[in-house]
């Protein structure tokens, strides 16, 4: 799994097509075109083997397919293309995916790229995530389209000019795990079904249309997230079903195998894979355990509720099969239009607050509480089965006690992405930061010891 861009522009790209007159086909390769440079070779060349397979032998270039390739066209010749260094995707930038709940059907068009040719690819398929008459005709069945900006074109031409001014939808992350967009049918229903204050059935008639704006999507080393803005048919409810209905959700969606970051820890750190497989699944059994229910009610603190999830964590022991591991979950959603804010440096008051809060959930589940008794200890060993054994992510026996002595190795990279921001730390001002990542390795064994007396 190699999707690094290891090519210059200077060299001469190009780019293969079929002679298909669809006009979104027409639109993305003048996209693809104008991205490769002006030296750039347009080459008109039938059948998905044959495209592959010269994407996978000439590189720099990139191949653009029709909507109507399947699955068998693809699977055998993404393999030998990845072996090569290339990727390929669909025009939104998601991978295919294979498996027995699979669509057979590429119906969101295929793109694939050569070793050298990765960031071109990236950039077309941003692009197409920011066309609003592509956007309207491919996925319009699934999202509704009142969240696009209506243009004076109202079909697609040949000859029109590109506009890709409007905002991009995060649509490459709002798939479900058989690759998928997400129906308004399945988030509707999630959301209705946990909410306890509607009792409304909508047969699929409430969400008129979803948006999931680019602004607002998260791609990260281990993860990607979108927030799903919602637009109710509110003409169906009365005003007080009306008011529980949230207008956003946030979804989290976990493909392992589209990680470049899980396959770096496959080949160096393998057994931290296996931690992280797990990790996802305690995350979502926390969330919607009983104990998690009793805790926000009792405790008076917000966690997020969980409108909905789909775990499928491979079977087998060793890390080779964890990373075909797949989970999504569907949260309730802690936006900033209803007060929330995200902060990475807190100020006195904040970090008083948050101990404060951390207090008294530990508190709530300390040994010996009424947590423990509730049930008759139904509930609490439901938690135990559920969650790690010590309780955090941090698990000794998968950490590995090596990591111990690169401390100052990982400390000295990655120091410059926020040494600025600690410097202006007024408690940090005098401190010899370029050395902080020495001292703390030379006590890190011990403080490990301290901290996990337990652990082998």
């Amino acid at each position: 799994n190699n999707n690094s861009e290891n090519g210059s522009r200077e060299s001469l790209v190009t780019v293969f097509t079929g002679d298909s007159s669809n006009p979104m086909l027409n639109r993305a390769t003048k996209k693809a075109l104008a991205l490769a440079g002006k030296e750039a070779k347009h080459v008109i060349l039938g059948g998905t083997a044959a495209k592959l397979l010269k994407t996978s032998t000439h590189a720099p270039s990139i191949s653009i397919f029709h909507f109507k390739t399947m699955l068998w066209d693809t699977c055998a010749n993404e393999a030998l293309l990845r072996a090569q260094g290339g990727k390929i995707t669909d025009i939104f930038g998601s991978s295919l995916m294979y498996g027995p709940s699979s669509d057979l059907g590429n119906v969101l068009g295929v793109v694939a790229s050569s070793a050298g040719a990765g960031k071109i690819h990236d950039e077309l398929c941003r692009a197409m995530r920011e066309d609003t008459d592509i956007i309207r005709n491919l996925l319009e069945k699934w999202t509704g389209n009142r969240h696009l900006i209506d243009t004076s074109n109202t079909a697609i031409s040949e000859t029109a000019d590109i506009d890709f001014k409007v905002e991009a939808q995060a649509i490459d992350i709002a798939r479900d795990l058989d690759g998928m967009p997400l129906t308004r049918e399945w988030l509707e229903q999630h959301v209705l079904l946990s909410n306890k204050h509607l009792k409304y059935n909508s047969e699929g008639k409430l969400l008129r249309n979803y948006s999931v704006p680019e602004s607002d999507a998260v791609r990260m080393l281990m993860s990607n997230g979108c927030r799903i803005m919602f637009d109710w048919n509110n003409s169906l409810l009365d005003g007080d079903e009306e008011k529980v209905l949230p207008r956003s959700a946030f979804y989290k969606r976990i493909v392992m195998s589209d990680l470049d970051h899980a396959w770096s820890k496959l080949r160096s750190t393998p057994h931290k894979l296996t931690r992280d497989v797990r990790s996802y699944q305690v995350e979502c059994n926390f969330l919607t355990s009983a104990a998690c229910q009793n805790f926000i009610e009792e405790a008076g603190i917000r966690v997020n509720r969980v409108y909905g999830s789909d775990l499928r964590p491979f079977p087998g022991e060793h890390p080779e099969d964890k990373i075909k591991s797949r989970f999504s979950m569907l949260l309730e959603d802690f936006s900033a239009n209803d007060g929330w804010k995200q902060e990475w440096l807190f100020d006195k008051q904040t970090a008083k607050a948050t101990l404060s809060m951390f207090a008294r959930m530990h508190a709530y589940f300390w040994e010996g509480s009424n947590f423990w008794k509730k049930e008759e200890g139904r509930i609490g060993r439901e938690l135990e089965d559920a969650v790690w054994p010590n309780g955090g992510y941090m698990q000794p026996k998968l950490q590995g006690e090596a990591q111990l002595e690169k401390v100052a190795f990982g400390w000295k990279n990655r120091l410059p992405s926020f040494e600025t921001d600690l410097k202006g730390v007024l408690n940090l001002q005098n401190e010899d930061l370029a050395t902080l990542g020495d001292r703390v390795e030379k006590i890190a064994k011990l403080v490990g010891d301290r901290a996990h007396p337990f652990a082998p």
